[in-house]
């Protein structure tokens, strides 16, 4: 099982008000990172200096506090959040979808290994 960590509740909301501005629908500046799912420390760097050298954008701002977040949870931890697809996730959901057969699918597109491997 992969170690839950209180910053998840925090990111999917983040996230979620990320979709919620205007033209971010698939996720803005965060896209390489959030429907990509590109989410390596480089990756994480490269959306946060994307972020930081787009400060006109609506969601430069936000993008780089998901980044600051993103980049202090674990490789699993990032995978499991975006497989999730969820803006409110608590412990007890983190740890009764990590079975859950559409997690597993996305979890694994991600990072080429099962749940646990």
């Amino acid at each position: 099982m992969i170690e839950w960590n209180p910053k998840i509740t925090i990111v999917g909301k983040l996230i979620n008000v990320l979709y919620g501005l205007d033209g971010c629908e698939e996720g803005g500046l965060l896209h390489f990172v959030i429907e990509d799912g590109n989410i390596k420390d480089d990756d994480i760097e490269y959306a946060l200096h994307n972020c930081v050298n787009n400060p006109d954008e609506i969601d430069s701002e936000l993008g780089i506090i998901i980044c600051c977040y993103l980049s202090q949870l674990t490789l699993e931890q990032r995978a499991l959040l975006l497989s999730l697809s969820s803006s409110y996730i608590t412990k007890e959901l983190w740890e009764s979808l990590q079975d859950n057969p559409r997690v597993q699918a996305k979890f694994k597109s991600y990072l080429g290994t099962s749940i646990g491997e």
